[in-house]
């Protein structure tokens, strides 16, 4: 597993390679220790020393007899440290403060309407809400933050986030410089699938698309259990999907940054085309709900329903994942799904699971925070047995 991401000067070398060895191995003997790490049984024995008296392992019991004495068991400490996690979205941001398993302590939640009109104060906003909430003694490790855009997680730059207006912004320098802590920054959607990878539906799957249709619309890919980003870090842009080229004379070229697909049916698409077909100003939920009655409201999600089953068609027969997971605000209305099922059994000889995401806003919250724990799907850490 690779590196647990902490202040540099909290534990020595050799009790970094005896932690990673116990987070693998769960619960772990020294003689195990040794066997795993390769290192002798005196060093292995004074990290476990050091490791128990700082708070990060703990004895959990009697392992079984070899022959002679029986040994200790160890085992890591889940409460040892914490985390945080943000889903950054469009309309509201979700954060989440977590033990080291992913169990939450405390939860926030910002609508953009009721926050800073700049968005990196309304996520500083939320981070100082959930630092508040953090029990005395406990270290933050970090905060990993899901984003809507293309991330340069080396350089911790926002690429491109058009829902919030960023091109090229530092937001992990600038978060470096206010909280002092390592900052992670991944895709919004890459983060809803490590979450659901961690504790969801993805739990057992190999082979998964997650695509989460709300203010923008965005893919994720895990490929052989592993997150699959890309060249430049930007795969799964599948909102720039080009489902009708008959009307592409029709739609302005990638408005706000926005691609094809999701200007026609991410959250402000369905809004726009169900205000141009009903004659007056509606939100995207008002056209699911004048959809049960008005046919002109109907004909747009079905359209919305066709576009968006003609991109996952192509995804699935190009990727062909064993799960398909459908999230985000537009997803959470009712019958859309529907409308796309018969659509992808008319397209695709074979079809995959496809089901709604099973997490909620909890997803992007524990995907974000796994990030700092060297999380990309291959390599969570053992999950808290608690509901979401």
């Amino acid at each position: 597993m690779p590196p647990i991401h902490a202040p540099p000067t909290s534990r020595t070398a050799s009790e970094d390679v005896v932690l990673q060895a116990l987070w693998s191995l769960t619960t772990a003997t020294r003689a195990d220790l040794v066997a795993e790490t390769g290192l002798t049984h005196p060093t292995v024995s004074a990290a476990l020393d050091r490791l128990t008296a700082s708070g990060w392992i703990m004895p959990c019991g009697i392992g079984s007899s070899t022959g002679g004495r029986r040994p200790h068991l160890f085992r890591f400490n889940p409460e040892a440290a914490l985390l945080i996690g943000l889903d950054v979205g469009g309309t509201k941001i979700a954060g989440g403060l977590l033990t080291l398993n992913g169990r939450p302590l405390a939860r926030q939640v910002l609508r953009t309407v009721d926050g800073p009109a700049d968005p990196f104060e309304r996520i500083c906003q939320v981070i100082d809400a959930l630092i508040a909430e953090s029990p005395p003694g406990k270290p933050l490790l970090g905060i990993g933050l899901g984003l809507p855009g293309v991330t340069n997680r080396s350089r911790g730059t926002v690429t491109l986030a058009p829902a919030l207006g960023w091109r090229h912004f530092p937001l992990g320098p600038l978060l470096t410089e206010r909280y002092g802590v390592t900052i992670q920054l991944e895709n919004d959607v890459n983060a809803i699938l490590l979450g659901e990878r961690w504790r969801g539906a993805a739990r057992s799957t190999r082979h998964a698309l997650c695509v989460a249709i709300g203010t923008g619309i965005g893919a994720a890919l895990l490929m052989d259990g592993r997150l699959y980003r890309g060249a430049t870090e930007a795969a799964g842009e599948i909102g720039y999907t080009v489902t009708d080229r008959s009307v592409l004379g029709a739609l302005p070229p990638a408005p706000d940054g926005f691609g094809f697909l999701e200007s026609l049916t991410a959250g402000p698409g369905i809004a726009r085309r169900g205000s141009e077909a009903l004659g007056r100003p509606v939100t995207t939920a008002e056209v699911f709900e004048a959809a049960h009655t008005e046919p002109a409201a109907a004909q747009v999600l079905d359209e919305s329903a066709a576009h968006l089953a003609i991109a996952l068609a192509n995804a699935i027969v190009l990727l062909n994942p064993e799960l398909v997971l459908l999230s985000g605000g537009v997803m959470q209305s009712p019958g859309l799904l529907d409308r796309m099922r018969p659509i992808l059994q008319q397209l695709i000889p074979t079809s995959p699971v496809i089901q709604p995401a099973s997490l909620g806003e909890l997803a992007g919250i524990l995907g974000a925070a796994s990030l700092l724990l060297g999380g990309d799907g291959d390599r969570l850490p053992p999950a808290a047995e608690v509901g979401p």
